[in-house]
């Protein structure tokens, strides 16, 4: 075996996650990354994505991840020169039950708890 046949990791797949991975692995130190693509890079799934980013998980670890993600893509262009497109819209998440609404409003405060700008609006200030 040469050193052209080994790698440090081999990435099956260049779509949003193993491209993602593939950049991450090799910016952490991995000296030879590989990634296997049949096709095109991102003409797969991933390029039919809605390309969603959410901060406002269930959880406080699903908040971090989410505001890491944002904050990453916000500095993408300093960090590696692109631009991925990324925008940053709001969106409602409608309660339609009274259960939804509990769990709703115990989210809203979690989330406010962990910093986010969120906030539980009336069917009124909804529409």
């Amino acid at each position: 075996m040469t050193a052209a046949d080994r790698a440090d990791l081999v990435v099956v797949g260049a779509g949003t996650v193993g491209g993602w991975a593939s950049y991450f692995a090799k910016t952490d130190g991995l000296a030879r990354v590989v990634v296997l693509e049949r096709g095109l890079a991102g003409q797969g799934a991933s390029s039919r994505a809605a390309g969603i980013v959410r901060a406002q998980g269930g959880t406080s670890a699903t908040v971090a991840l989410g505001r890491w993600t944002i904050d990453f893509y916000n500095g993408q262009r300093a960090i590696i020169g692109t631009d991925s497109g990324f925008r940053e819209l709001g969106y409602l998440i409608l309660a339609v039950t009274e259960d939804d609404e509990r769990a709703g409003r115990e989210r809203v405060e979690m989330q406010r708890r962990e910093g986010l700008d969120v906030r539980w609006l009336s069917a009124d200030e909804a529409t």
